[in-house]
């Protein structure tokens, strides 16, 4: 159903912009934030999780794409952190767009990134903190 591709810069670059409003209209509509200072506050948060960018360790960002489609779907972040001897992963947030929502892309690439990680690194577990 969907292959999981590494993020282009490019790609990055567009994810970012919509991220940051995405999430600084949520913590608006929450009332965390008030709205003239919330892109000012998504962007500086976002900066703070992803200072290098691309190359900041233990983050792999995903362009999620329909095979049937042979098109980008949506984006999947996922953290990878050691605590002790035992390995987890995170996903940190998942966005499948607008038009492709409700049809089991979210689902098909959680359960591909589980998958794969568990097979590649021996991770004991995974959780998920989405906060968009």
């Amino acid at each position: 159903m969907i292959n999981l591709n590494p993020i282009s810069e490019a790609e990055f670059q567009t994810y970012l912009k919509a991220t940051i409003k995405s999430y600084a209209d949520h913590n608006v509509e929450s009332g965390r934030w008030p709205k003239e200072e919330s892109l000012r506050l998504a962007k500086d948060e976002l900066d703070s999780l992803l200072p290098d960018g691309l190359d900041t360790p233990n983050n792999d960002i995903y362009v999620i794409e329909s095979r049937d489609q042979n098109t980008s779907v949506g984006y999947l972040w996922v953290n990878i952190s050691k605590e002790l001897d035992e390995k987890s992963m995170f996903i940190c947030d998942i966005e499948v767009h607008e038009k492709f929502r409700r049809k089991g892309y979210a689902e098909a690439a959680i359960h591909s990134i589980e998958k794969n990680a568990k097979a590649l690194g021996g991770y004991q577990n995974s959780g998920k903190y989405i906060w968009t």
